[in-house]
């Protein structure tokens, strides 16, 4: 039983009263560093570097130290038009096929006449930096570690009695890599420094300077037309600098820092840009004129604006896991199950910094892979946009965490896709609006393409990554984003979902199709089909933006024959049903499923990213989610209706952990946070797919589970501690945002929890703990204080 008492009170001036709860979160008690006593040996053991454009993973060897490059703009291929051209004249046979029962036929038809074939691009790996130090055979007291609160990488050996130490980082203010090297014993830095790239790439020393290398080259295939070069320059202190080939030696210095920048003459989507050698050169001499010292101040600062803006306190490790390292300590954990509450906290951490390093405003979204691809070429990972959960996941963080503004480039990349994505509607489908394939790359290809084993003919892409763009507007209540981003937008995605559908004649009821659920199937005639109408994803989506779009129009005072056309159609939208088992159906009827344990829960997204379904509000529904996430995780015994299965692959393990916080079952949620550290976090922390490491999405969707068992907003209240697992009962946060414009403070303990909530504007919110529900008035920028009791 929760009391719920207020002492309310509008917080006193500023000089005298604090605008936060104070949370315990010091950097002496919780550093934020990831760290290693040993060098790298594979991608999971490096430590990541980004400024949101230029990437650079270090592995930390004292003898070789090798830093893989990327820059955000370098994918493969080039821009072209695959829309099948007037394959919507085959709509009516597939509708005719899929009413007999011929969803077979009616997928080959759909494959064959209006899919393009496969055609992805990815980013690639821009090159590697390697650093060969001379006489490196005698190493100890190697530390290595990442700073996450600065994001500077800094290492320090011992070598023949000579200590070394190494920093890097990658600045956005200067827009360069940065590598300071030094000894404490002068003349004793020797290192050889290379440029290397496997494909479609020289090396060679800038003519007429000594001291600095270029790596140019092109995308695959060279026909592209995009072209890169990566520029180094070496500023030595003491001792030689002289070209050898296709490399700098370096003998007898004091100190050396290494000033890396790279680009490529990509722009929205051609090949139109400046040459990268003029941007490479203006940066590079920028760089060359500044202290280094200035340059590492004016970087911590820039980082740590966006870093420090939310903290998270869940308690404290023993001392003998705080000695540890990060690798070792990890290995602890899993070995013996004991909890590790600064780990965990790291790793909330960590998928904020990876968002921060790979997404800023006036840079490109992050791909699956975040801004470090790890394969060169068109053959290597499939590091692009993914808009069925993948891209979403990244970005989950974003608003809840304060990192609003990194979510932006997300919006940068639904409103570039949408002139191409207008002709896709257009000539696929005749339909009015914008609609997107389920993958696209940085050429912005719209036309649906590839194989329908996984759904690709599915239609709402470009409907679920615009529910970032309307969750921006709804924490941040910017109603001039609404008005001149968002607005615009929504219309668009409504747009198509009005047009690409048809009325049931009896029911009445609006269906949306031709379609397929990402990325499931099911059987029929012992064969695995994909194609149907009606998809509960494709329904959930279409209502979904049609609600925001409704509000939106509310907001902004609209009141046309788009808004009238849109609340007409939205009550006769067929809404996913529950079966007779009491699971929610992910078709239109009951359908054997082709894989019952299927890692993608699309057809729950009502539940959650959305909020059509809200637990107090549609038990009946919510019960249905329930089921079907106990049908999808307890196949073949992985567990019981007590104890669910945790998952599998890493990203959906990151969505089920969204999926229990707003169940409100705090241990299950607990058990899957664990199982998701124990199965898929890497030695330095990020996530696996595979055996591929960085992918974004597993680390996103860790950093925006967590706080969802903290603080909710969606269902229309600001809701503390809807889930708080026992291991959780005392602890704090900093800076979490609730939708309206509004930064929450917590502390808590079993007994009680103190909270300040500021708003960006004047405001009327409902506070809930357990089932008390309090109404509080908000002043814009003065912080409310609550003490409440548990």
């Amino acid at each position: 039983m929760v009391c719920l008492t207020s002492l309310v009170a509008a917080a006193a001036d500023s000089h005298n009263r604090s605008s936060s709860v104070t949370t315990g979160v010091a950097e002496s008690d919780n550093p934020m560093r990831i760290w290693f006593r040993t060098p790298g040996k594979a991608r999971n053991q490096t430590l990541p570097l980004g400024n949101g454009r230029l990437g650079a993973l270090l592995y930390g060897d004292p003898a070789v130290e090798r830093i893989d490059l990327s820059e955000e703009t370098l994918w493969s291929g080039s821009p072209k038009r695959l829309d099948r051209i007037g394959g919507h004249q085959h709509l009516p046979e597939i509708w005719k096929l899929l009413d007999e029962g011929d969803f077979a036929a009616a997928e080959r038809l759909h494959s064959g006449q209006m899919l393009a074939a496969s055609d992805f691009k990815r980013q690639e790996m821009l090159g590697e930096l390697y650093l060969r130090f001379k006489d490196h055979d005698e190493v100890t007291d190697l530390r290595r570690e990442l700073d996450l609160r600065t994001s500077v990488v800094r290492m320090q050996y011992t070598c023949r009695g000579i200590r070394f130490t190494r920093e890097a980082f990658v600045s956005a203010v200067d827009q360069v890599l940065v590598v300071r090297i030094t000894a404490d014993r002068p003349s004793s830095v020797n290192v050889d420094v290379d440029l290397r790239r496997e494909i479609n790439a020289s090396c060679q020393v800038l003519a007429g300077k000594g001291d600095t290398l270029t790596l140019t080259g092109h995308g695959d295939p060279s026909e592209t037309g995009l072209k890169f070069e990566a520029r180094l320059r070496a500023i030595q202190v003491g001792g030689t600098i002289a070209p050898a080939g296709d490399r700098l030696e370096i003998r007898g210095a004091d100190s050396v820092l290494l000033l890396l920048a790279a680009a490529t003459n990509f722009k929205n989507a051609t090949v139109n840009g400046a040459p990268p050698a003029v941007s490479c050169e203006r940066w590079i001499a920028a760089a060359s004129a500044r202290e280094y010292a200035t340059m590492l101040a004016e970087h911590q600062a820039e980082h740590a604006s966006y870093f420090s803006r939310a903290a998270l306190d869940l308690g404290s490790s023993s001392p003998e896991q705080r000695a540890l390292p990060t690798d070792e300590r990890l290995k602890r954990f899993i070995k013996t199950g004991e909890r590790d509450a600064n780990l965990e906290e790291q790793l909330f951490q960590m998928g904020r910094y990876l968002l921060i390093c790979a997404s800023r405003p006036n840079t490109q979204a992050a791909t699956l892979h975040g801004i470090w691809p790890g394969t060169y070429g068109e053959a290597g990972y499939n590091c692009a946009y993914h808009l069925d959960i993948n891209i979403s996941e990244n970005y989950w963080p974003a608003e809840v965490t304060g990192l609003g503004d990194c979510a932006l480039p997300l919006v940068d990349l639904v409103e570039n896709l949408i002139p191409n994505a207008r002709r896709t509607a257009r000539d696929v489908y005749a339909s009015r609006g914008a609609s997107c394939a389920i993958n696209v790359d940085g050429w912005l290809v719209t036309a649906p393409r590839g194989s329908t084993h996984y759904a690709t003919q599915w239609v709402g892409g470009m409907a679920w990554i615009s529910q970032s763009v309307w969750e921006h507007y709804a924490f941040s209540g910017d109603e001039r984003f609404l008005r001149e981003r968002a607005w615009p937008v929504m219309q668009e995605v409504a747009l198509f979902f009005l047009d690409y559908n048809r009325t049931d004649p009896v029911s009445g009821k609006v269906y949306i199709g031709p379609s397929g659920s990402p990325e499931n199937g099911f059987r029929h005639n012992d064969k695995r089909v994909t194609e149907d109408y009606g998809i509960s994803m494709d329904q959930e989506l279409a209502h979904e933006v049609f609600r925001n779009s409704l509000a939106a129009a509310k907001v902004l005072g609209i009141d046309n024959a788009f808004t009238r056309e849109v609340a007409a159609m939205l009550p006769k939208l067929a809404l996913p049903r529950i079966d007779s088992d009491g699971r929610l159906l992910e078709w239109r009827t009951p359908r054997e499923e082709a894989d019952p344990s299927h890692r993608h829960l699309s057809h729950l997204y009502g539940f959650h990213p959305g909020n059509r379904i809200l637990l107090d509000d549609a038990p009946a529904e919510a019960s249905a989610v329930r089921k079907s996430l106990l049908g999808r995780l307890n196949v073949n015994g992985r567990g019981t209706d007590a104890e669910p299965g945790t998952g599998g692959i890493v990203w959906q393990r990151g969505w089920l952990l969204s999926m229990w916080a707003r169940m409100r079952e705090p241990e299950t949620f607990y058990r899957t946070l664990q199982d998701f550290m124990r199965r898929t976090t890497e030695p330095n922390l990020c996530n696996k797919w595979g055996s591929r490491p960085y992918v974004l999405d597993g680390n996103g969707a860790f950093s925006g589970g967590v706080p969802e068992a903290l603080l909710q907003s969606h269902a229309g209240q600001i809701h503390l501690l809807p889930c708080l697992p026992d291991a959780w009962q005392t602890g704090s946060f900093r800076g979490f945002r609730a939708r309206g414009g509004i930064t929450v403070d917590a502390r808590w303990t079993p007994q009680s929890v103190d909270i300040s909530l500021t708003a960006n504007r004047d405001t009327t919110v409902d506070l809930r703990l357990g089932q008390h529900v309090e109404k509080l008035e908000l002043k814009k920028g003065k912080p409310r204080r609550v003490s409440l009791r548990r």
